[in-house]
Order: structure tokens, then C-alpha cells, then sequence
């Protein structure tokens, strides 16, 4: 059963913050695991970066956030967790939550502070190792910080930024061990550590009876309508046939050379090390012959970041896209919907004109994927999106759409699966690995009017 709203909001009264110089937590998001996030917060073993608590400073704005966010979800709460345990993170309902708590003021200006001290410090909130600033983060603003990497109401700050952050915490044993089941179970972590069951239950629904047969009763109607198809109504018809004579495709040409067996070699994953990713990008880059050059940086969750570190060294910086279709292309077999769309920076990317463009019916529309999605076809990460990824789909279920006017460029800029460094290749190059991955881009001009 849920907790009620004063439970919820009840405040753990502990000596231990006086030991980390933290205010007291007021937990609103994980009922009654209060003391124990404080005990495996002592036990980090980390120095430095906890914040006292005044007025105006970035714990202030923390606390203030979370007690906001937990009274506009009031009532809504359980609910909306339920809904995520079953797998549904983009209804109608989880939406209009979500766009209540970031339309708050308080929130988004405590997500938007944090993102720039992530920023700053180039991977936690207080420098280059986790504190006890970010785990009081992490707890304090569970509902909305879930809510960043689920939902895809549009946010004033950087989703991919706080994704990553994210990320890293939970790569901290200490800290996956409390959160990572319990107020985190869709956060996508290294492949060792991610939870492959599914329904995962979090803290507020496990254990629960009738959740458990309302999944169960689910599965059943599941499998017993997997086979119905509905029959097309003669409007529907109507409609597809009009579509067909009114909007033809755009026009599009493909790319050179011919896909001929898929040749990249092994697969570079997200457990990896950043000196072992760039050095297996490289590898492969070498063993087939295409030139490259890479530069470490600070971390580059977006192409702006990256420009301010290596701008100065010319050449095409792109921007990487991945998004999914919301229906199956009616002329594909087994069609996957999964599209790679590298661009240009400066390219107006406008998917309901590339979902026609593409083939896809009107109600199809190419929708940006998520990033268990994105996880599970390119073993990569909101910020680390890269066409060297097709490395790790042998399958080539990712298509791909390039830029035309990425041709014109010399030399093209990409992460090496890991956004604190760029490797620039030729754009003969990158035709030539993809080539390698058995697959054909589609060519398209973004730009034309």
C-alpha cells in the first residue's frame, strides 16, 4: 500500500548528517529507507563535497525542489510508479505529471543548477569523484530525476547530461546497492550491472499482491490477443491510398560503397574503459585502412561542448540522432523502426517530413528512442551516441540516414564511444565503415527548402 503524503514527508532524525555536514534528508521519495541511505552514505569512504546547509546554496535549492515536487505529485505518486514497473513511461497520464513538476520553478532551476555544476566539475557535483552532495541528490530528487530519462516532455536543461551523471553514481558499488533497485531500476548502467528481469518492482510497489496479478492478468491478455489482428477499415484504406498519390517521398539517393557482409570485428562496449574504447575505435579504424585523429577532452555531452574544445581544429561536427518509429514500414520486412540520423550541427533534422521522406504511413511518426532502447541496440549512452556504434549491432538493425552535406566537409568529427574524446575521419571513411557494417545509408538533404 502506499504511504500516505505525511508519511512520505516525515523527516529522519539522525545525528549522522552532523557527522557529513549535510542537512537533515527529508526522503519523500523512498518511504522509510531514510536511515538506511544514511548508513551507506557513511559508508562511501569519500572526502570532501558535501555542502552545508544556507540559504541560496545548491543543497538549499535541492531540498526546496524535492519538498515542491513530492506535494504536485500528491495522490499521484503510486500510480505513476506502477505504471513504470509494468514498463509504460510515456502515457497521457505520466506525461501531464511530468510536465507539471519540470513547469515548476523551483524544480527546474534546482535540475538546471545541477547540470551546470556537472558541467563544471566535468563528472560529479563537487569534482572529479562522487560525494555525498550527489548521493543527497540522488535521494532527495528521485521522482523528477527518473522522471528527466523517462519521460520526453521537453526540459530547459540538458536530459543527457543529468543521464550520465546518473550513470556514474550508480557505477559506485555503495551507491547501486541502496538506489540502484529501489529508486533507480531503469537507470542504464554497465552491462554487468543491469537488472535483465522485467517487471522490476520499485521500493513503492514490490511486494505488492495485487500488483503482482494485475502483471500476471496483463501477460495473459498479452498472449491471448498476440495473434488478432484488426482489419483495416475502408476509411483507413482511403486515406493510405490518398497519402500515397499526395505526398511522394522525397528524394533520396544512397551512399557508396555497397554493403558487403558485416567485417568491424568485435564489439566495443560500455563497461569499457576510455582509454580502451578509444584504443579499439582506432584498432578498427586502422585495420580498415581509414585515417583518423583523436583528441581527448573534458566531457562533451553535446556537439556545443564539444565545439568550444576542438573547434579551433576544423572540419564537420554532427550531431547523432537516434529515434524510432512509432509503426512498422509497410514495404519492410521485419522492419526494426530503429534510425541513426547523423547530421550536420547546423541541420534543420525535421522528423515528421523524414518520416514521410523515409516511406513511414502518417502515424508512424519517427519519435526520438529512448534510452533502454538506445542501450540495447549500441550498447552506447545519451551523450555518447556515435555511428561507431554500429559495432555493436552485427545485426545491422539500426539504419542509418547521413547528411548530404556532410560530403562536402573535410573530415568529420565523431566520439570514439566515449564523449571525453573525438576522432575525426575522412568522409570516405565513414562511407567505408559503415559499408563495412552491412548497411546502406540513406542520403538526405536536410537543408533544401
Amino acid at each position: 500500500m502506499a504511504k500516505t503524503m505525511d508519511q512520505r514527508l516525515c523527516v529522519e532524525k539522525t545525528t549522522a548528517f552532523s557527522v557529513i555536514d549535510v542537512a537533515p534528508p527529508t526522503f519523500p521519495q523512498l518511504p522509510g529507507a531514510g536511515q538506511a541511505i544514511v548508513e551507506r552514505v557513511l559508508a562511501l569512504g569519500v572526502n570532501g563535497g558535501s555542502e552545508a546547509f544556507k540559504k541560496g546554496s545548491l543543497l538549499s535549492d535541492i531540498l526546496d525542489a524535492a519538498k515542491a515536487s513530492c506535494d504536485i505529485l500528491e495522490g499521484e505518486w503510486s500510480a505513476f510508479c506502477f505504471c513504470r514497473c509494468i514498463g509504460v513511461f510515456n502515457s497521457s497520464n505520466q506525461k501531464d505529471a511530468a510536465g507539471s513538476v519540470f513547469a515548476d520553478k523551483t524544480v527546474a532551476q534546482a535540475l538546471g543548477k545541477i547540470v551546470e555544476a556537472i558541467e563544471k566539475s566535468g563528472a560529479f557535483l563537487s569534482g572529479p569523484r562522487i560525494s555525498k552532495l550527489d548521493v543527497q541528490a540522488l535521494v532527495e530528487l528521485h521522482m523528477p530525476l527518473m522522471m528527466t530519462q523517462e519521460s520526453s516532455v521537453e526540459v530547459p536543461f540538458n536530459k543527457a547530461v543529468l543521464g550520465a551523471w546518473i550513470a556514474r553514481c550508480l557505477d559506485v558499488d555503495a551507491v547501486r546497492d541502496i538506489l540502484g533497485d529501489v529508486a533507480y531500476p531503469s537507470a542504464r548502467v554497465s552491462s554487468a550491472h543491469v537488472n535483465k528481469t522485467s517487471p522490476t518492482f520499485c521500493g513503492d510497489c514490490r511486494g505488492d499482491d495485487i500488483a503482482a496479478e494485475i502483471v500476471a492478468h496483463s501477460h495473459r491478455v498479452t498472449e491471448l490477443n498476440s495473434s488478432f489482428k484488426k482489419a483495416e477499415s475502408q476509411r483507413n484504406k482511403e486515406k493510405a491510398s490518398k497519402e500515397k498519390v499526395e505526398e511522394p517521398k522525397k528524394e533520396t539517393k544512397e551512399a557508396a560503397p555497397a554493403p558487403s557482409g558485416f567485417s568491424l570485428g568485435a564489439p566495443i562496449t560500455a563497461e569499457l574503459s576510455k582509454a580502451e574504447k578509444i584504443a579499439k575505435t582506432e584498432a578498427q579504424l586502422k585495420e580498415l585502412g581509414i585515417e583518423c585523429e583523436t583528441h581527448e577532452h573534458p566531457i562533451a555531452q553535446t556537439v556545443a561542448v564539444m565545439m568550444e574544445h576542438i573547434g579551433h581544429l576544423g572540419g564537420g561536427f554532427c550531431k547523432n540522432l537516434f529515434v524510432k518509429a512509432k509503426k512498422a514500414h509497410p514495404d519492410r520486412k521485419d522492419d526494426s523502426k530503429l534510425w541513426l540520423i547523423v547530421a550536420l550541427v547546423d541541420a534543420k533534422v525535421d522528423l515528421k517530413a523524414l518520416t514521410k521522406a523515409l516511406g513511414y504511413p502518417s502515424k508512424g511518426e519517427l519519435r526520438f528512442a529512448n534510452a533502454e532502447q538506445l542501450t540495447t541496440s549500441l550498447q552506447c549512452v545519451q551523450g555518447e551516441v556515435t555511428p561507431f556504434a554500429v559495432v555493436n549491432d552485427p545485426e545491422a538493425t539500426v539504419n542509418i540516414v547521413l547528411d548530404n552535406a556532410m560530403l562536402e566537409k573535410d573530415g568529420l568529427w565523431f566520439h570514439p564511444m566515449t564523449n571525453e574524446a573525438s576522432t575525426k575521419v575522412p568522409v570516405a571513411g565513414l562511407l567505408k565503415y559503415i559499408a563495412q557494417s552491412n548497411r546502406t545509408p540513406v542520403m538526405m538533404d536536410f537543408n533544401k527548402e
